[in-house]
């Protein structure tokens, strides 16, 4: 796959990706809300650099969320609802499974495809009308590793240990047989 046609899309800044943040918490604990008993899956694509959507980072966001959704067929779904912004897709289905049970679908599902190491699938319950967020720790999974290095991703992420660049070149890597 060519690099260029993953990340030909629009450039965002900073402050556009803090109110994406803002906006996507608000919309979070409004689903949540909604059915409190409910789990929520919150679906966003773990893409480095300021080009957060293009025609064929949406179609790989599409392709995964059919995936969930057959992941997902024997469950109630409540609601759900697919946004694709210029921060990025997002992708959020209100579910009848306990949050645990959710994760550990989700764990697996991003096993299975390399659509998953693109993807971000937090799955986030209300207690005490706060969110929560079912970490794979907890469940007894490692953390994400990074695509180039095998560490830690947020500890790689967060210490800048590879260049934008790189890390755009192994994802259209990862992705060309796709």
């Amino acid at each position: 796959m060519f690099n260029g046609e993953l990340f030909d899309g629009e450039a965002v800044t900073l402050a556009e990706m803090m109110r994406a943040r803002e906006l996507r918490s608000a919309r979070q604990l409004s689903f949540l809300k909604a059915i409190p008993y409910a789990s929520l899956l919150s679906v966003t694509m773990n893409i480095p650099g300021d080009i957060k959507n293009s025609q064929r980072l949406e179609a790989l966001a599409k392709a995964m969320c059919d995936l969930i959704q057959v992941e997902l067929n024997n469950d109630s779904i409540y609601k759900e609802e697919y946004l694709s912004l210029k921060t990025g897709i997002e992708y959020y289905c209100l579910v009848d499974l306990s949050a645990k049970s959710l994760k550990e679908k989700m764990i697996a599902l991003e096993q299975k495809t390399a659509l998953g190491r693109l993807m971000d699938l937090d799955v986030l319950y209300l207690e005490s009308d706060h969110i929560k967020a079912v970490s794979r720790v907890e469940l007894g999974f490692q953390t994400r590793r990074c695509f180039l290095c095998q560490e830690d991703a947020k500890i790689c992420g967060r210490s800048r240990n590879h260049t934008i660049s790189e890390m755009r070149v192994a994802i259209s890597e990862m992705l060309s047989h796709l």
